[in-house]
């Protein structure tokens, strides 16, 4: 298990609202540094030493960013819905949290994600959390053992209708007695008050409530693996995660875009950004200003955070709707919560173009581009 097996549904969702909660408010300085981060590196006058230690800190940013997301993601995927997810991205984010404790036990690691994988039909937090456990316990295992190699194999692959993943170690092994009832629920080798011996039997209820399979094998000295099939109900979706090159998004021709971010280092991102690519833009730190200038302003785009003082960025796309709907049509949610249930709710009801934060530049201007010109 990942979390005390005897901790209550309302503990468990106060911990993942609190997890939610650090990841949203880490998200946006880390906008901030990513942001500036960009316009210094889109200077030409910039020392060349400059630019590499430029360079280390977006780079680091950008992995602080994965990391808030996969705490976010663990904390959101909680409420026992099924929908269409990847496995991959479900199995990195489980990877990602463990990362930094795999590493401090001398552990080595190995991870094997095939590309292109195709989705599954599931409840992504019953997944993450058949996965949390499998890697906890392969840890712990390798933790056990006192002399040679220990590495933790972790893999997924496609076959045929079958989405597969493997999770392996170099451990001690599984006794041949034991093998029979390692499923059993309340079976566990490990002394009295480490564990009650629920978390393999809870994976294989997950796993089999979701259409899959779950088998381990093992020789003794020599590790074990854990192999899970779960059935593909769709193929993966062809796209790129990688922001346009800056030369191939249409510069702007003066229009007007209005932001509205309470973050000012946001506001000031943006503003020097988009300005530079040939917008005008009017920036707000809340919805009220930003409602009370748009009448003069003849703008072509909107962009909002959702969380603001006072209302939200739903308040600010009701009024658009009801008062400036042409400029409903041209409106961007920029968010560092859009797993959160408020967020996506909002999302699936209005269909709007969303940026989660922190974000490349250069998607947000492709993005702009894209809803201006369409």
């Amino acid at each position: 298990m990942t979390l005390k097996e005897d901790a209550s549904p309302d503990d468990l969702r106060a911990l993942g609202d609190m997890l939610a909660g650090v990841a949203h408010e880490i998200n946006n300085p880390l906008t901030s540094i990513l942001g500036y981060a960009q316009l210094l590196l889109a200077r030409t006058d910039l020392p060349e030493e400059a630019r590499e230690d430029i360079t280390s800190i977006l780079e680091e940013s950008r992995r602080g960013a994965k990391i808030v997301h996969g705490i976010s993601s663990m904390a959101r995927r909680r409420g026992g819905k099924r929908e269409i997810c990847d496995i991959s991205e479900i199995l990195a984010d489980t990877v990602k949290i463990n990362a930094q404790r795999i590493s401090q036990t001398g552990i080595r690691l190995d991870l094997s994600l095939e590309r292109n994988i195709g989705r599954t039909m599931a409840d992504p937090g019953q997944l993450q959390q058949v996965f949390m456990n499998l890697i906890t316990n392969a840890v712990q295992a390798l933790q056990r053992k006192n002399s040679g190699e220990r590495s933790l194999r972790i893999a997924a692959r496609q076959r045929g209708e079958t989405a597969v993943i493997t999770i392996e170690d170099t451990g001690p092994g599984i006794a041949p007695e034991h093998m029979a009832r390692i499923f059993d629920p309340f079976f566990t080798t490990r002394e009295r008050g480490q564990g009650m011996g629920l978390g393999l039997s809870l994976s294989r209820a997950i796993i089999a409530g979701h259409g899959g399979t779950i088998r381990a094998e093992s020789r003794v000295g020599e590790g074990a693996t854990f192999r899970i099939d779960l059935p593909i109900v769709e193929p993966a979706p062809i796209m790129s995660y990688e922001a346009e090159p800056a030369g191939k998004t249409p510069p702007g021709k003066g229009e007007v875009i209005v932001v509205v971010d309470d973050e000012r280092t946001n506001r000031d991102i943006f503003k020097r950004f988009l300005e530079g690519r040939g917008y005008r833009v009017e920036a707000f730190s809340n919805v009220e200003d930003a409602i009370q200038a748009l009448p003069g302003l003849s703008a072509r785009a909107v962009i909002s955070d959702f969380k603001l003082p006072g209302k939200t960025g739903r308040d600010l796309y009701a009024h658009l709707g009801s008062r400036h709907p042409d400029l409903a049509k041209k409106f961007i949610l920029i968010s560092g919560d859009v797993l959160s249930e408020e967020v996506s709710r909002f999302i699936e009801e209005t269909r709007v173009a969303v940026i989660e934060k922190p974000f490349a530049l250069d998607r947000l201007a492709e993005r702009l581009a894209d809803i201006i010109h369409r």
